[in-house]
């Protein structure tokens, strides 16, 4: 799987450009912001896309996230209307762990939202959250390292998909931590209404990764929890408790 490296025009994307020449890491630059390079997956090489670029929060904590790319509603972001792209599971993880090594501070998985969208596979490395933590050297240094060293490494895991949660998932990082799974399609509590059946197919089919089971955050599903159940068992995709994977005790 061959992967190319995406900088765009933002402080964080400029951060981290200049680590990568001093590398002699070949990457690909856009004239356009990461959400919204619809085409930039025409314009190169490889299999997999990924985006070096700013994360935003209004909290405006110092963190590192990384996720993929997609809608299950509106395109407000870029992208298309409840369209995925591809989601490299197994790549995540492995970026998501050398992030972790390099940098005491948060570190999570957000999930799957905004553009752009795209027909090969893609993830987002992302700095947040102020102009102040876009620009600074040392973050810019460990987002550049841990690209280099999580597409350099070989390892596969089993991968499931996760259905509700908040945005940031402390199960969902738990999962990736401390267990042999990659985290695929993320769809968090406040978009579970837009899943129907179609949505469930893509999330399940629009992954590098053989998907194992879809794992459901049980006490993060809401009202949403009996109807998506539902529409798993008439499509008969398995799934379980994110608590069985974590290994935890079960929830009832």
């Amino acid at each position: 799987m061959k992967t190319t490296i995406i900088i765009t025009p933002d402080p964080a994307g400029q951060n981290v450009k200049k680590f990568l020449i001093v590398k002699k890491i070949n990457f690909y630059e856009t004239q356009t912001l990461g959400i919204v390079s619809e085409n930039v997956d025409e314009c190169v090489g490889g299999d997999v896309l990924i985006f070096a670029t700013t994360h935003k929060s209004s909290q405006g904590i110092p963190c590192l996230t990384i996720h993929f790319p997609g809608n299950f509603g509106n395109a407000d972001l870029g992208g298309k209307e409840k369209e995925l792209c591809i989601a490299p599971a197994s790549l995540l993880k492995n970026i998501y762990l050398a992030m972790k090594k390099h940098y005491t501070g948060e570190v999570t998985m957000e999930a799957t939202h905004h553009g752009p969208y795209l027909r090969k596979a893609a993830v987002f490395v992302e700095i947040g959250c102020t102009e102040k933590n876009w620009k600074d050297p040392a973050l810019g240094k460990i987002i550049a390292e841990a690209i280099e060293e999580g597409r350099n490494t070989p390892k596969q895991y089993k991968t499931i998909i996760v259905l509700g949660g908040g945005h940031y998932s402390p199960e969902v990082n738990k999962i990736l931590t401390d267990t042999e799974y990659a985290v695929g399609h993320f769809c968090s509590k406040y978009n579970l209404k837009f899943l129907d059946e179609t949505m469930l197919l893509q999330m399940y089919q629009k992954n590098v990764e053989k998907i194992d089971s879809f794992a459901l955050d049980w006490k993060g599903m809401g009202a949403e929890k009996e109807r998506i159940i539902s529409l798993l068992d008439k499509l008969k995709l398995p799934y379980k408790k994110t608590k069985e994977i974590t290994g935890s005790r079960l929830e009832e």
